[in-house]
């Protein structure tokens, strides 16, 4: 693999990534700019773009979603930390190429909630849906008619999911 090449690292394990497709890259920015203007306003945390996540150590998992949210409190790193973010973020949002194996999805959501991300989206262009994990609940899949909302996480945060499919 070329340095060039996005990869993860998953049990130790360097997986090559493919780049973000037009898609995924419409869907993060929209998600994105709405999560950043939410959170800017209300004063509530950061968004972060794609970002390099330590999930677990020995064997090291490090994966980078397409968004991360961190509550303000939360969302100042120590002055000494350089690099990938070595805890759990409040939200993760993973956008699914239309191509992606179950498998492998299913795998980077077990990651997610084991390292006890509160809040899980995750936006499936393709089916025009959003499957939404809140921690040790079983998933939620919302439609293109439905609102994608924060919950305790981004409270009062709303996506009518017909202005992102739209």
């Amino acid at each position: 693999m070329s340095s060039d090449e996005p990869v993860e690292l998953v049990r130790g394990q360097l997986q090559k990534r493919d780049f973000p497709s037009y898609e995924q890259g419409r869907f993060q920015v929209e998600i994105g700019a709405r999560l950043y203007e939410f959170a800017a306003g209300d004063r509530l945390g950061r968004a972060l773009g794609r970002v390099g996540i330590v999930l677990t150590r020995d064997p090291d998992t490090v994966l980078a979603p397409a968004l991360a949210f961190l509550r303000l409190n939360e969302a100042q790193p120590p002055p000494a930390q350089i690099g990938f973010l070595q805890k759990a973020p409040n939200l993760v949002v993973k956008i699914v190429e239309r191509h992606a194996r179950t498998p492998e999805i299913r795998e980077r959501v077990s990651f997610y909630r084991a390292a006890g991300v509160p809040l899980l989206w995750v936006v499936c262009p393709g089916q025009q849906r959003v499957d939404v994990w809140h921690q040790d609940l079983p998933v939620q899949v919302i439609g293109v008619d439905g609102v994608l909302d924060g919950s305790d996480v981004l409270p009062g945060f709303r996506l009518p999911l017909a202005d992102l499919f739209g």
